[in-house]
This record gives structure tokens, sequence and C-alpha cells, in this order.
């Protein structure tokens, strides 16, 4: 992110939007988050409303557990409903979709390189709400997001992978009065893992954590063959 942070300090724009290549735009799905943040001073980070291709939801906000693990809001009504809602307040804005505040971004000192693929907006957003900004979900502002794709290989242990290793990082950095207790949950789901390829890729995920955590480089993207 270092190319993004280095343009950003000589833009005079009071925002920059994050898109993802896999997702798909509705008309006016920036001009809704624009006109919010243009209202709300306090909003550091505005997340569009993300539905999967067969209409259900793929994120209308988020807030990380006690163990540091995502939980997505997944309403039980239909996405035309939920759009004609005001906006609301989530812990962390997902970046498939999401207009960011440059002064706010700046403020807090930006992306965190090592949060590879999981957890780069979710640690963002949390600095962000603790300097003091807000971050919202504005449900009028629709995008269709198909997520990773199948071209990712192994798309399964991709995903356990970077999950286990960066809600470790992020609490070790952010809370770290939670990070020993979901460490040792970590260890012990490893351990209970019946198929091993799974059990060394969580393990894999624990040890790298760990030398993130000491400062060491890890290489990205992990090699699954």
């Amino acid at each position: 992110m270092l190319t993004l942070d280095l343009r950003l300090c000589g833009s005079a724009e009071p925002y920059f939007a994050l898109f993802n290549p896999d997702a798909i735009a509705t008309r006016d799905w920036l001009k809704k988050l624009v006109e919010f943040m243009d209202e709300n001073s306090d909003a550091g980070m505005a997340q569009s409303l993300l539905i999967k291709s067969n209409g259900e939801y793929d994120s209308a906000g988020g807030f990380i557990n006690g163990l540091g693990y995502p939980i997505e809001f997944r309403p039980k009504v239909n996405y035309e409903l939920l759009r004609r809602v005001k906006p609301y307040e989530v812990g962390y804005a997902k970046g498939a979709a999401v207009l960011i505040r440059r002064e706010a971004y700046l403020q807090v000192g930006g992306f965190d390189n090592r949060f590879f693929f999981y957890y780069d907006e979710t640690d963002l957003s949390y600095r962000m709400r603790k300097a003091g900004w807000r971050i919202y979900v504005v449900p009028s502002s629709l995008v269709f997001h198909i997520g990773l794709g199948s071209r990712i290989p192994n798309k399964e242990l991709f995903v356990l992978y970077y999950l286990e290793r960066n809600h470790l990082l992020f609490l070790n950095k952010n809370i770290k009065s939670r990070s020993v207790p979901a460490l040792a949950w970590s260890l012990i789901g490893a351990l209970h893992e019946h198929n091993g390829t799974r059990l060394k890729i969580r393990a894999k995920a624990i040890y790298d954590a760990v030398k993130l955590m000491l400062g060491h480089l890890v290489s990205d993207p992990i090699n699954l063959n």
C-alpha cells in the first residue's frame, strides 16, 4: 500500500474509493457514498451494501468477536428492503466497495502491509474508530460482489490460512488482552483437526502469525503446493 499512501499525501481530494475487480457497481453506488460522507464529517469510511450474485448478502457491515474473528451482518430481509434503511454504524467496513476519508486514513497511518488478503480494512477500521472516526454502511449504495471467484487454487485452504493468521496478528496489534486466549483457541482448534492438510495449514498460520508479531517477514501469497 506504499504507492497508495504516497499518492494520497499529495492529493487534495477528500476521499478515495476501493473497489474490487470481482464487484459489479450499480449506477449511483459512488454518488450515494460521497453524499453521505459530505453530510457526515465524523465518517472515516462508508461501505456499500454488498450482495452476492444469487441475491444473498455478502456484507451489510461487520463486527469482530472476542476471539478476533469477523462476524458479517446478514439480515433476514430482502436486500431491496434494507436499501431503504438509513446508513448505520458498524465495527468495520469491507474493502470490496468502500469510500475512505483521506484525512482519517492519513491520521491513523494508512494500511498495515502485514495484513495480506484479510483484515487490512478491519485493522484500518479499528484504528479509525479508536481515533474517534465512525464506520458506516450506506444501504442505498448497492454493489454486487462475486467474491473470491474460482481462479484462486485451493480456495478453502487459502482462506483458512489468512483468516487464522491475520486474526491473531490483528488482536496482538490492537487488543493485546485477547491475543493469548485467541492463540490458545487457535492451537486447540488446530490440534482437533482430523484432516492432515488443514492441520498443517492452521499450524503454519499460527507459526507465521507469531513471526509477524516478532517483526519477522513472511512471504505472501502463501504457496499451497
